[in-house]
């Protein structure tokens, strides 16, 4: 097993390397899988249904601070903010996501606040108990050391 530190670098070389491929051949928005429901007609809405499904377990309320943790290009993000008027911060390790994220939100307009860093979910930066909800759509699935993720999250 490599250490943290060796772990998050090739994590973020690997997601600056291909993000462009997810972008132009699995969706402009997400990076994450995708609901099928019964009556779900396309990938793109497959994964909307994904962002849905979390909000409605966190139970997403009006005021929350949320964290996204590994936040892709801040798809999830956008739409939570866009929906709820919450403060929804999401942090990735890879450079190239952080600039699709702050590039794609920009111009959007939000019933709450967006806001994405350079962070690793295992051992953030932010102080204790800051967010009321956090969540970690598929990025948690690749961690080598989940029990870190769950007791930052704690």
């Amino acid at each position: 097993m490599r250490d943290q530190k060796t772990r998050n670098i090739l994590s973020a070389e690997y997601y600056d390397r291909v993000y462009g491929d997810y972008h132009d051949h699995y969706s402009t928005e997400h990076i994450h899988y995708g609901f099928w429901f019964e009556n779900t007609k396309t990938h793109e809405e497959s994964l909307v249904n994904t962002i849905e499904e979390v909000a409605r377990h966190l139970k997403i309320h009006n005021g929350d601070i949320v964290l996204d943790a590994g936040c892709g290009s801040g798809g999830a993000c956008r739409h939570l903010a866009a929906k709820y008027p919450i403060r929804v911060v999401g942090i990735t390790l890879s450079d190239a996501l952080l600039r699709a994220a702050a590039l794609k939100s920009a111009a959007i307009k939000t019933r709450g606040s967006l806001h994405f860093l350079i962070n690793d979910y295992h051992r953030t930066s932010f102080r204790d108990e800051i967010f009321t909800k956090a969540f970690g759509i598929e990025s948690v699935c690749y961690s080598e050391d989940v029990h870190a993720f769950a007791f930052e999250m704690r």
